[in-house]
């Protein structure tokens, strides 16, 4: 249906783990404990809104399509979030480092890391078929 969208959105995320990466490590990135909580209060409206936006769409109101723009935005503003999820995915791996956590915790910080990158992905995903569109 839309050729080529998914190895955009592959490539895409995959660019956008290793950007976040190197610009956290080259400019020395420390986020502060309102930024964190910044991105997660807002993480939490849009997991609401969207499944606000489910219910509603059973009952035929499908306000965050592509048809009324609102689903654009929803979409960009997904893809930026994500990426400040990563950022936080990034700070909690050296926190965890920096205090000596167990090895075995590990699979935490790599559950958190790939949610970030499926979130990434999928607005990916949305954003490009909205320009594939005729």
């Amino acid at each position: 249906m839309f050729p080529g969208i998914v190895s955009g959105a592959v490539l895409g995320t995959m660019a956008a783990f290793a950007g976040v990466l190197a610009a956290y490590k080259i400019f020395d990135i420390k986020l502060s404990d309102k930024f964190k909580r910044g991105v997660t209060a807002v993480m939490f409206g849009m997991v609401a809104l969207s499944l606000v936006g489910v219910v509603l769409s059973f009952f035929g109101a499908n306000f965050l399509s592509f048809d009324s723009g609102f689903g654009l935005v929803f979409s960009i503003v997904g893809l930026a979030l994500g990426v400040f999820m990563l950022m936080m995915d990034f700070d909690f791996v050296e926190q965890g480092i920096a205090a000596g956590i167990d090895e075995r915790y590990s699979w935490t910080a790599a559950f958190a890391m790939l949610v970030s990158l499926v979130w990434i992905y999928t607005n990916l995903l949305r954003i490009l078929a909205f320009f594939q569109e005729d």
